[in-house]
Formats: C-alpha cells, sequence, structure tokens
C-alpha cells in the first residue's frame, strides 16, 4: 500500500481510535484500533479497511436471510483452473453452520437494501501437534460481481475482530480450506499450504444405497458415540477427544436439524448426517450437471468389524437420502485412516483438499492424517 497520510483521527465512545487515512493514491482508508489504557500499552486489536461506500451497510445475518443468500449465491459462481464453474446454494444451512459452530458470526453487507456480500467467521477450538489452540477460520465468502474490489471483505473481517475482542476471544492462528483446482485463491491466500492432505469423499446416494441398519441414538448414547468417534479419529491432526458432556452440548445447538436422532449407530460404529440441502452446479465443456447433497458430520468406528459396520451405516443412510431426493452424501476423511480404502471404493468422485494454516505443520501429520470437522469448513 506504501506510505499514508493522516487525515484525521479521533475516539468513538467505547475507546476505539478511529484514524482517518489517504494512501499514495489519495485513497480513503479508515485505521481502527484499541489500546491498553494502562502500562505497558499493547495494542487490543486492529484493523485497517476503506470506508464504505455510500448507501452500504453491514450488519449480522438472522434467519430470514435464507432465500437472500441463496440469491446471492447463485450470482457468485466459483471459476476453476480447468474452466469449469461451480455454484453453490447453501442459503438456510449456512445459518445452521452459523449457530453450530462454537462462535461464529455472519455479516451481510447491503446496498440500498440489495444483499451484495457475506462473510462468515469462526473460532475453532482443536489441537496442532498435540497442543489445544483456537484457529481463526472464514468459511463463506460471496461478493456480487458489481460490488469487488470496494473493500466490503476488509470491512466484515474488521468487524469480525472487533467482536472477537468484545467477546475476549483470542485466537492462535488462522486457517483455509482451498479446493487445489481453484488457482485464484491459492494465490490470494498467504498462509502457507501443508503437505498433508485430507478428502473429501462424495458418495452417490442411489448407487449404494443398502438395507436399514443400526438405530438412530438417545441422549443416554453420549459416552458410547463418544467412544467411537475417539477411536476413529484419535491419531489424527485437528482432532478434539470428544466426551459425552461435550458431545451433548455440540448437539444441542440446532437440535431440531442436526441432534441425536441425526447419529446412527451399532456397536461398533457410528454415523451423523446433516441434511444441509446444498444444491451444486457445475457448469463445463457445454454441459451442467445438478446435485443436492448432505453432509456427514460426525463418524467413528471401533477396531476390528468397525469399518464394516461404518459400510453398512453409510449405505443405509444413503437409503434414506435417496428416498427424500438427496442425490449425494459428502464425508471427509485422510488417507492414514483404516476406512480410507472403503470410503474411496464407495465414493462417485474424490476431492483432495489443501489446508492453509499460519501454524506450523507437525512433522508427522501425513502419517497422522488430518481430521476435518464440516462445521469449521
Amino acid at each position: 500500500m506504501g506510505a499514508f497520510e493522516m487525515a484525521k483521527a479521533g475516539c468513538d465512545a467505547e475507546g476505539a481510535l478511529d484514524v482517518g487515512l489517504l494512501d499514495e493514491k489519495r485513497r480513503p482508508w479508515t485505521l481502527r484500533c484499541r489500546i491498553e489504557s494502562a502500562a505497558p500499552y499493547r495494542l487490543e486489536f486492529f484493523s485497517i479497511a476503506k470506508p464504505l461506500p455510500p448507501g452500504v451497510r453491514v450488519r449480522l445475518a438472522t434467519e430470514a436471510d435464507a432465500p437472500a443468500l441463496a440469491a446471492l449465491e447463485r450470482a457468485c459462481p466459483i471459476e476453476l483452473d480447468d474452466g469449469s464453474r461451480v455454484t453453490m446454494v447453501r442459503g438456510r444451512s449456512v445459518l445452521e453452520q452459523v449457530r453450530m459452530a462454537a462462535w461464529a458470526r455472519l455479516w451481510l453487507a447491503e446496498d440500498s437494501g440489495t444483499l451484495v456480500a457475506c462473510d462468515a467467521n469462526a473460532v475453532h477450538p482443536t489441537r496442532v501437534g498435540g497442543r489445544p489452540v483456537e484457529l481463526l477460520y472464514r468459511f463463506h465468502t460471496r461478493v456480487a460481481p458489481s460490488h469487488r474490489r470496494l473493500g466490503l471483505n476488509e470491512a466484515m473481517v474488521a468487524l469480525t475482530g472487533e467482536e472477537r475482542f468484545r467477546a475476549g476471544i483470542e485466537s492462535d492462528g488462522i486457517y483455509v480450506y482451498i479446493d487445489p483446482r481453484n488457482q485464484v485463491i491459492r494465490e490470494w491466500s498467504a498462509v502457507n499450504p501443508w503437505r498433508a492432505r485430507p478428502f473429501r469423499a462424495l458418495m452417490r446416494c442411489e448407487a449404494i444405497a443398502g438395507q436399514q441398519t443400526g438405530r438412530p441414538a438417545t441422549p443416554a448414547d453420549a459416552p458410547h458415540i463418544a467412544a467411537l468417534l475417539n477411536a476413529g479419529h484419535a491419531r489424527e491432526e485437528l482432532f478434539v477427544p470428544r466426551d459425552s458432556e461435550e458431545l451433548a452440548a455440540s448437539l444441542a445447538r440446532v437440535p431440531e436439524r442436526y441432534g441425536f436422532a441425526q447419529l446412527w449407530l451399532t456397536e461398533d460404529a457410528v454415523v451423523g448426517v446433516w441434511e444441509d440441502g446444498e444444491e451444486r452446479i457445475l457448469e463445463r465443456a457445454g454441459s451442467r450437471e445438478e446435485s443436492r447433497r448432505a453432509t456427514v458430520l460426525d463418524w467413528g468406528f471401533a477396531s476390528g468389524g468397525g469399518v464394516g459396520s461404518l459400510e453398512a451405516l453409510l449405505r443405509a443412510w444413503c437409503a434414506r437420502l435417496a428416498a427424500r431426493g438427496v442425490t449425494h452424501l459428502s464425508l471427509f476423511a485422510s488417507d492414514p485412516s483404516p476406512a480410507a480404502p472403503l470410503l474411496r471404493s464407495l465414493a462417485e468422485s474424490i476431492v483432495e483438499i489443501e489446508l492453509q494454516c499460519s501454524l506450523a505443520e507437525p512433522s508427522d501429520s501425513d502419517e497422522r492424517g488430518v481430521f476435518v470437522d464440516p462445521v469449521y469448513y
């Protein structure tokens, strides 16, 4: 950005310092920060962003915004390196994802009442190298073509930083997941990628549908479920061991959409499915493919015959989903998992996921694998 010239300065009612700046091209910027009131006078938060254009305002999303979110998503397809174009329409499910996270905010930018941008951020409690950390994750950003390069993303990120400060939430670093085929985003991100890559297995429900097996869980099953999840993922980076209390709390966040009833289990396996209803449109070489998806949020299995029970539960869920008009079931995994060969064999397609994290990658992550929590994806 080069050198800045200070144009004005002042404090708001909360003691935050607002500084108006001009860059070398005489474009306006706003520096906003807060400094401790006593020695050693450390910087408590900091942001720099362009002033919002006239008529644009930013606010937090509500449940009533789902239709407008879906319309914005339809207007913002993702261009991939191979010339194909992907449109992901989530609408209500983005709002549900925000509620599922331990702490998250979804900001909307409106121009004269029309939604033109959104930006979602969450703080993910996880582990890296065996150490508990909290990582900041941006998981849903869209800007209408008519409003790009106006600083809307920076403004919404700045608001998230202030919200975290007020809540007393600090982060140890940041991370993003990137489709390696999306070169534009790879070049935009300044964070180095890890060597270890998890993958997403996309299973066509009708093709692998099987017989009903297992049963829906109840709160009394929480210790058993936690044990199965830990057995399936304990070695993986970014996995936090589960217990019955934490599991019950997470399933209480959006119980009408993902509660105990959405986890099906046997003695040695469990699969929990969120029917998020994502619509995905893939356009390439003159063709158009449409799908409706559901996502496995939790899965685990015991050693021994647990992988076989996992397969049976996945096939049972696919039968249920196919009957409800869902075409595909999505599941994240890593190749070091004993279940990886099964999952690859069931999948219609596999996409490797690049993890870019500001924290150093543990030396053995490619042997341990990387756990992907879809709530923070």
